[in-house]
């Protein structure tokens, strides 16, 4: 069943996750690689809808927070943490997105995602926020038409709180970055396939190579 949403990053992200990628491939086993395949697993979780799996839950407004009324969160274990008593603690990073009306190009509803971070000190919501030109303890006009739903934890939260963002018609700048994006992936997409073409062609050719068995041919698995 294909994936109901489109993902992509905002830049300051994307940047980072290649940054992951570089530690990674540098020290498989160390802490970039571990925060990369969270975030990995994070968003393809967004890209199929699977927020409930991760706590999801929108996001909201109070004169002593950002006002993120057009986000919504997901909880993504990368680390375990514990309370000064020694208890584990959930979920140790936040990843926060937004959702738009589908481009020209795509059926598909897009999902944008801000920030990938360690919850400690609301740090995920400062980097959302920065992303998005906001102040903490500015309300935003465009969405005064949106609940304020004021920002709780634990028990104080509203357990009728919706899981989503709100879903927004598609602003200029998010359409040409999909634009931008979708040119990058089919500039990638030919290279591969004029760098397999040229290897191809360069290939010496077999002359007893083995032909194979008609159900291999077909595709057929092997063993059945």
């Amino acid at each position: 069943m294909a994936d109901p949403y489109r993902v992509i990053l905002q830049h300051d992200l994307a940047a980072r996750l290649r940054g992951l990628r570089k530690g990674a491939a540098a020290d498989p086993g160390g802490a970039d690689a571990r925060l990369l395949t969270a975030g990995l697993k994070a968003a393809r979780a967004l890209r199929a809808g699977r927020e409930r799996d991760f706590a999801g839950e929108r996001l909201g407004y109070s004169p002593r927070h950002y006002d993120l009324r057009d986000c919504a969160e997901i909880k993504v274990p990368v680390v375990q943490d514990f309370t000064p008593s020694g208890k584990p603690m959930g979920p140790s990073h936040r990843m926060i997105y937004r959702e738009f009306e589908p481009a020209p190009d795509s059926p598909l509803p897009i999902r944008q995602v801000l920030a990938f971070e360690h919850r400690a000190n609301g740090l995920p919501f400062a980097v959302a926020a920065a992303a998005l030109d906001r102040t903490k303890g500015r309300g935003v006009d465009a969405l005064k038409d949106l609940p304020a739903t004021r920002p709780a934890i634990g028990k104080n939260k509203d357990p009728d709180r919706p899981i989503t963002p709100p879903r927004q018609s598609l602003p200029p700048e998010i359409a040409a970055a999909v634009r931008t994006s979708n040119a990058k992936r089919t500039t990638v997409q030919n290279q591969l396939a004029n760098s397999r073409t040229a290897a191809n062609g360069a290939r010496p050719p077999h002359r007893d190579r083995v032909r194979p068995a008609p159900s291999a041919a077909r595709g057929r698995p092997l063993g059945r």
